[in-house]
């Protein structure tokens, strides 16, 4: 299973590349 930590990580991605 993907580390909490990782999924963070994306998310935090994500959201930064939308709030672009």
């Amino acid at each position: 299973m993907p580390d909490k930590t990782n999924v963070r990580d994306f998310i935090n991605l994500s959201v930064a590349f939308f709030t672009t």
